[in-house]
């Protein structure tokens, strides 16, 4: 069971710090238990690697996983991100996966959903500065939630 969840009563919010140990902190009503805890790792379906978000930097074309949670990409030439299957890996559904992905130089930066995923437009096109987040919808789509295109 991992040790970075922290469930704290509201009253203990101002009461004491919070973690600085990169753990999640939940807030209850009541006193906690041990079991409490078990339970909400359980619902959040959480392991110890799961909640430590993926940071990637990439120089070339690539296909991200659902490890990468941010994607900072920058290639001598223009470049081509592979998002992975919105329904998941294995058949595991990946309900609201969320990948993070900014330009970080003069090239372009192409994004292209999975093969047999659907992605707005087909293709996201990312030129220095821009930065979109991607939503998986669990099934065949990747959504659109934020998109940033910096200013020329």
């Amino acid at each position: 069971m991992p040790n970075n969840i922290k469930l704290l009563k509201w009253s203990e919010l101002f009461s004491r710090s919070l973690p600085t140990d990169k753990s999640v902190a939940i807030l209850t009503e009541g006193d906690v238990t041990a079991q409490d805890r078990t339970d909400v790792i359980e619902a959040l379906n959480l392991d110890q690697t799961s909640i430590k978000p993926g940071f990637k930097d990439v120089s070339s074309n690539y296909t991200a996983t659902y490890a990468d949670t941010y994607i900072l990409a920058c290639g001598e030439s223009n470049i081509t991100i592979t998002l992975p299957p919105a329904g998941g890996v294995g058949g595991s559904t990946k309900i609201g996966g969320v990948i993070y992905i900014k330009s970080d130089c003069a090239n372009t930066v192409s994004i292209v959903a999975a093969s047999g995923d659907s992605l707005y437009d087909s293709t996201i096109d990312l030129n220095q500065g821009d930065a979109v987040q991607l939503v998986s919808d669990g099934s065949a789509e990747w959504l659109i939630f934020a998109q940033y295109i910096a200013p020329v």
